[in-house]
């Protein structure tokens, strides 16, 4: 029988995710929470997320970093907005 994921430990993760403009690790996120969950747990919990689109990611392997799903468009247009101010 599966466990049961409690809500509050995805939305833990989701706050963690926001509270980064640029992104978050797996191993940040894992060590911000104390490093209590093990790393496979936390790639299910992030990959649950990410078919909740609740979070995304960005970049592969290494790199790959998770933003909330409405940073990414935020973090798009705030750079537009940054191209626009300069040519102005």
């Amino acid at each position: 029988m599966p466990k049961i994921i409690q809500s509050q430990e995805l939305d833990q993760i989701v706050e963690l995710i926001s509270s980064h403009q640029d992104g978050i690790g797996i191993d940040t996120i894992s060590q911000a929470m104390g490093g209590v969950m093990p790393r496979r747990t936390l790639q299910r919990r992030l990959a649950l997320l990410i078919d909740q689109h609740r979070i995304q990611t960005h970049g592969e392997g290494r790199a790959l970093r998770y933003l909330r799903t409405s940073q990414i468009g935020e973090t798009a247009s705030q750079r537009q907005a940054g191209v626009k101010s300069q040519t102005a």
